[in-house]
């Protein structure tokens, strides 16, 4: 009995844990098509801008599904993305500690769609 529950206890802390652990990446090219499945065949719901943070949750083959910072999900191909530690800011003045104050690479812009053109 007392194995048994060793046993599902491993499982258990196993299986939540490589959830728990999504990869981070963000996009290594100037501008990265992202799709609606794992494929240039499928639609292009939009693009995304260099230094763009994702969550990897799913891979197929050479493909990953994402979801990003705003909750959105979509695919891109692995070539298109790095290891690149990225961060997202939404206002020019977030950063109100002087100290700390880093110099900002770019904004992204706040609707998508500005991005489709």
């Amino acid at each position: 009995m007392k194995k048994n529950i060793t046993f599902y206890l491993f499982l258990v802390f196993f299986f939540t844990g490589s959830i728990a652990a999504a990869d981070r990446v963000s996009v290594s090219v100037p501008v990265a098509n992202i799709r609606s499945g794992p494929g240039e065949t499928y639609d292009l719901l939009w693009k995304v801008e260099k230094y763009h943070p994702l969550e990897i949750m799913k891979t197929s083959g050479s493909w990953y599904r994402f979801r990003d910072f705003e909750g959105d999900e979509g695919w891109i191909h692995k070539s298109l993305v790095s290891k690149t530690p990225s961060v997202i800011t939404k206002k020019k003045n977030a950063m109100c500690d002087q100290s700390r104050i880093q110099k900002v690479i770019f904004y992204l812009p706040l609707k998508k769609e500005s991005l489709l053109k």
